[in-house]
């Protein structure tokens, strides 16, 4: 049979590994202190191998028996790591027998922690008296209190703070609390003396007067002030603690009589700025962690709300109990918190006890599923088919996860609205009319000054949101500016600009607001001033990169706004420091999106970021998704599908843009990564022609909804797409459209005209110009097949232009019967028939054009009008068109159809096919990172050049060579089209 040592050493294999160093200081004392006690005969009177029933007793009688100090020391700490074990292998078998049964769990995991808590606190408390009684003599000592200020079932490590009254000798006291902090670490678990690290010139104990030095200057750290709050003693004067509580942490509850609330205040700001932080933390990949993720956003809140509603307690679950009964409103909240309390605590007290004191347990790691299913087990999750306990328990996980943070929401929005309500800021912060009393100071400095105090605090969204309104209290802070002096409004502006070493996000919002507003003359002004100094301290600012992470994860838009609002020397200096070295394994990934934003801001023409800013700033979420343009098809499809279920016709007509805007904006991302144009041509066209199409679909179902009936055009009306559309290419700053109806009725035509009239007016919003050719002629947004045959009958010097039109033309809606007609009426007998009068009307404009434009620097650079230019491969593929009487659009499939069937041109018809590809990349380019103009400017080609593949973004002769090689393929491109004419000819 084993001895009890050898079954309680097979036992902790269940547990982790760090049990490991009590098995060690048992083995080391354990022999030793059962000798002594046989031989004074009080063996009996000692549980080693179960829980102790009176462990203080129990723990004197081990005392008793040593002959000295360290036999004390070594027998005390062998005692406590056996009661420790002991303890910590009866909770895990009671959880286990508890959780047999199909009963609710949340109210036993609650039992369950609060006895954990209970039996590890007494343990605790019951070894550092008797170690404090070695190591300290009473007598010299100062009346003293320890008070435990963490979570009393943690056992990694024990928060402490320790408070003395400031008499006799506090440097011996100390020392003792030094010897005992010592003998935990070595024997126990490790003593945290975060109080005492911040307050008092002694390394563990602070004095009530040290506090109050401290606090009365300003709010100082509020994590201190909640652990302060969250204070119980574990042994010591309870005197002194009642003494403490009312000299030091009164303060911070709210009182409606005092008549200056400014400590409550201040840790209401801290905490909601802590409260925010925890909410948007970027978190590892693949990492989960109770105490970050939830449990420290629950006990941060309850231990806020405990300060408005006067509550004393300090167990969260007591907390909870209380403040239910204060603010019965908020009932379901509370009991969610609850819920989400009880799960997190357990998890993490299970996972810590079974495997490792850590907080973060990563999913991806060798062992972790066997752990979370063993940890499953535990917690009365059973595998079920397929799936797995360990699934169940991270579902909820989330689900708890989820809860809480909804009421957090709730909750949190109370305390901003009590805020307001007692905050000193309020007179300066309201409205005229809103004003309870009168303010007439200067605001932009009456705020600095009152905000020293405040100093470290991130949450000024009242201040803020004051601002934004755009109302009297933005006038009274920018006149406040406008008022100083130069040198005073130097000083005021640091000190607004300097506080983004504490908060950045608060700093750059200030700054958005400044420079997004238009009504007061000297915003912009301000907006520049703060802005310029913003920029020489940015450098400096504590953890740039992980702030600006974290800005760009929890608010992407703020940053954008700001982006778009600064000029060009702003965004290089943003992207300079984008470059340093980071190591948070959180804000590695962010890094390169933050890159894709400032890319957009640095280095796109205003003609992409209409489109960009349009969406992103009624959706700023996607700005997350610039480097996953997968993820951004499926989100655009997703709002293409999302028509369906759209109820008004208005919602649908807005959501059919933001597809639009979204799927642009995908698209010529893919065109600034370097996709050639071919490819994104032809995703261009593919939403271009859905978006048209359904947008056609909802603008007759708002007509005829408005008219109250259906006007039937069976097949009778056809919209074709003219332009660069119709030659299936993208990023036309026009919109060609040519609308046909084959009928001559007036009622008819006047319903498709008021279907255009709409369709014109939603086209407009996307930034793009609606053009009508033929509403030149005929005096309205559609034609009849009847007027267009007349038109093109007439032969004259500019009937060429209008051919080409319906020649180039696409259908996108109507049916293959109306284009069959349209052939059979228009296209055959005006063009095809009469291609010799055409042709030559073709090849004279390509000339006239050629000797208006000859080679000078500025006509060359065209990349539409020069010779061998754009305007030249579209031109001779009409007459290729007219020549062979083919139909289909001018396009690249045009031209592989002709070299297949005309193999005697195949070497010209190649030339045009890789001048398209190289001109059309180059004016997608021109037009996504300098302007929608067809003329370029060699001194803009940088950025164009790197895409291309001729040199490094900071290589100045790359846009020489693009140059060089754009005026190479326009010559090719010329010399081809001569011979493609004279084959025409011929």
């Amino acid at each position: 049979m084993r001895d009890p040592f050898s079954r309680l050493e097979a036992r902790l294999e269940t547990l982790g590994n760090y049990n490991r160093k009590y098995l060690h200081v048992i083995a080391s004392n354990k022999d030793k202190l059962i000798e002594s006690l046989e031989r004074q005969g009080k063996r009996d009177q000692i549980h080693l191998w179960v829980p102790a029933l009176n462990l203080p007793t129990e723990m004197d009688i081990v005392l008793s028996v040593a002959k000295d100090r360290s036999e004390k020391l070594g027998f005390l700490g062998c005692y406590y790591a056996l009661q420790f074990l002991n303890t910590n292998l009866r909770m895990v078998d009671v959880l286990n027998m508890e959780m047999v049964a199909e009963i609710e769990k949340t109210p036993l995991w609650r039992k369950f922690m609060l006895e954990a808590g209970h039996n590890f606190r007494h343990l605790t408390r019951s070894y550092m008296h008797r170690l404090l009684g070695i190591f300290v003599d009473a007598k010299k000592c100062p009346n003293f209190v320890i008070l435990g200020v963490g979570t009393r079932a943690d056992q990694d490590d024990i928060d402490v703070g320790v408070v003395d009254d400031g008499t006799r000798d506090r440097e011996l006291l100390n020392f003792g609390i030094s010897k005992l902090s010592n003998e935990m670490l070595k024997k126990a678990s490790r003593l945290h003396f975060h109080l005492s690290e911040h307050v008092g010139r002694l390394s563990h104990s602070a004095t009530i007067e040290e506090y109050e030095d401290l606090l009365e200057k300003e709010i100082g750290d509020f994590v201190i002030i909640t652990e302060m709050l969250g204070a119980a003693p574990i042994l010591g004067s309870e005197a002194l603690f009642g003494e403490f509580k009312r000299r030091v942490t009164s303060r911070y509850f709210y009182d409606p009589d005092r008549a200056d609330n400014r400590h409550h205040e201040g840790y209401l700001r801290g905490m909601l700025g802590e409260l925010r932080a925890l909410k948007t933390r970027l978190k590892p990949p693949e990492t989960i962690s109770p105490k970050e993720d939830g449990l420290r956003l629950i006990k941060g809140l309850l231990s806020t709300q405990k300060t408005i509603y006067g509550v004393e307690k300090v167990n969260a679950w007591d907390l909870l109990t209380e403040l239910s009964l204060e603010n019965p409103r908020r009932y379901k909240s509370y009991d969610a918190l609850e819920g989400a309390l009880t799960f997190l605590e357990i998890f993490r007290y299970l996972y810590q006890l079974l495997s490792v004191q850590e907080e973060e347990i990563y999913l991806g790691e060798h062992g972790s599923s066997e752990l979370l299913e063993r940890m499953a087990s535990v917690l009365g999750y059973q595998k079920k088919g397929v799936v797995y306990g360990k699934d169940f328990l991270l579902v909820n996980y989330y689900e708890q996860l989820e809860k809480a943070l909804e009421a957090v929401e709730v909750l949190t929005e109370d305390l901003e609205r009590h805020l307001k309500r007692c905050s000193l800021f309020t007179p300066m912060l309201s409205k005229y009319e809103d004003a309870t009393e009168t303010y007439e100071g200067n605001m932009a400095i009456d705020f600095l000054e009152a905000s020293l105090f405040f100093r470290g605090i991130t949450y000024w969204d009242d201040f803020l949101e004051a601002l934004e309104e755009g109302t009297e209290v933005l006038d009274r802070f920018i006149e406040g500016m406008d008022s100083l002096s130069n040198r005073l409004k130097f000083r005021t502006i640091k000190g607004y600009i300097e506080g983004a070493y504490f908060d950045l996000a608060s700093t750059i919002r200030l700054l958005v607001i400044l420079g997004k507003d238009r009504t007061h003359p000297s915003s912009q002004v301000l907006f520049r001033q703060l802005n310029n100094y913003f920029l020489e301290i940015i450098e400096a600012v504590p953890e740039v990169i992980p702030k600006m992470a974290h800005i760009f994860y929890a608010y992407p838009g703020l940053l954008n706004s700001y982006l778009n609002l600064s000029d060009p020397g702003s965004h290089r200096k943003l992207s300079r420091l984008l470059e340093r070295e980071v190591h948070e394994p959180e804000v590695i990934p962010v890094v390169p999106e933050l890159e894709a934003l400032c890319e957009v801001h640095c280095h796109t023409s205003r003609y992409f970021k209409n489109h960009f800013l349009r969406i992103v700033e009624k959706y700023p979420l996607y700005i997350r998704n610039l480097n996953d343009l997968s993820r951004l098809r499926d989100i655009s499809e997703g709002f293409y599908g999302e028509l369906t279920t759209l109820a008004p016709v208005e919602d649908k007509k807005r959501k059919l843009g933001d597809y639009f805007d979204l799927e642009f904006v995908r698209v010529a991302l893919k065109t600034l990564r370097g996709a050639p144009s071919s490819q994104t041509d032809a995703e261009y066209t593919e939403f271009s022609d859905d978006y048209t199409e359904t947008l056609f679909e909802l603008c007759k179902l708002e007509l005829d909804t408005s008219l109250g009936k259906t006007v039937v055009t069976d097949d009778l009306l056809a919209i074709y797409a003219g332009g660069g559309h119709a030659r299936e290419q993208g990023y036309d700053d026009d919109f060609d459209l040519i609308v046909l109806l084959n009928s001559e009725e007036g009622e008819k035509r006047d319903y498709c005209c008021k279907i255009i009239a709409r369709m014109n007016n939603e086209i407009s919003k996307r930034g793009l110009l609606p053009h009508h050719r033929f509403a030149d002629h005929f005096g309205s947004y559609v034609a009849t097949l009847r007027e267009l045959e007349s038109l093109l009958a007439e032969e004259s010097a500019e009937s060429f232009i209008d051919k080409s039109q319906i020649l180039g033309s696409r259908l996108l809606v109507g049916s293959g019967k109306f284009e069959k007609e349209l052939e059979e009426r228009i296209i055959v007998p005006c063009i095809f028939e009469r291609k010799e009068a055409y042709i030559a009307q073709m090849i004279e404009e390509i000339k006239s054009r050629h000797r208006e434009n000859l080679r000078g620097e500025a006509q060359a650079s065209n990349l539409k009008e020069a010779p061998g230019g754009l305007r030249d491969i579209e031109m001779v593929l009409l007459l290729l068109k007219a020549k062979y009487g083919k139909r289909e659009p001018i396009s690249r499939r045009l031209l592989r159809s002709l070299k297949e069937e005309r193999r005697e041109l195949t070497a010209p018809l190649g030339v045009l096919e890789e001048g398209l590809d190289f001109l059309k990349n180059l004016r997608d380019l021109y037009r996504l990172t300098v302007a929608a103009d067809d003329l370029i400017e060699i001194q803009h080609l940088q950025q164009a050049a790197t895409i291309m593949g001729f040199g490094e973004a900071d290589d100045p002769e790359a846009p020489k060579r693009l140059f060089r090689a754009y005026l190479g393929k326009t010559k090719e491109v010329e010399q081809a089209v001569a011979e493609l004419i004279d084959s025409i000819r011929a």
